[in-house]
């Protein structure tokens, strides 16, 4: 099969979306919404699989999330970026996908984090670590790396595309 291999509904065309999308974004909760537009649009076009597309949307609203409530304590207005990638996943036809976010915020290690104790209720729980947990189950491999002078998370995950329609 070609690289990179054409979505569900353009098969017989031989062509595909393109394999990266890059987003730079405000350091602001409302700047989400307008990246996770852009993230469907770009997952739909490679016929992902609607629940592996919801997954990816909720990966990229957490890290989000984080990035804009705690890498910046200061406040002021700030910028982060996203890269998001499909790639081959081993086996023929297997797609990945690998989210990249890099701010230069305070260090912060996510992978470091203790998993919430989802044994207790929500009164007793302490605040905090669930959405970094949820992404770690959902992914395939969660990476931190601070890099000149900026936190590197990568996300990656196997999807399933969509079954080719009848022509």
């Amino acid at each position: 099969m070609p690289w990179p291999p054409p979505a569900a509904d353009n098969r017989d065309a031989m062509t595909a979306p393109p394999a990266s999308l890059a987003l730079s974004l405000d350091n602001r909760i409302e700047a989400l919404g307008a990246g996770a537009d852009a993230v469907e649009d770009f997952l739909a076009a490679w016929a992902i699989d609607p629940g592996d597309r919801a997954q990816v949307l909720i990966i990229l609203d957490e890290i989000g999330s984080n990035i804009i409530n705690g890498a910046w304590p200061g406040g002021g207005d700030h910028r982060f970026s996203v890269e998001l990638r499909i790639e081959p996943a081993g086996d023929e036809g297997v797609l990945g996908f690998v989210l990249v976010a890099t701010d230069d915020g305070i260090p912060f290690d996510p992978t470091k984090m203790p998993p919430p104790d989802i044994e207790l209720s929500l009164d007793e729980r302490e605040p905090g670590g669930l959405g970094l947990f949820m992404v770690g189950e959902m992914s395939d491999s969660v990476q931190y790396t601070r890099v000149n002078g900026h936190n590197r998370l990568e996300v990656t995950k196997r999807l399933a595309r969509e079954p080719a329609q009848p022509a």
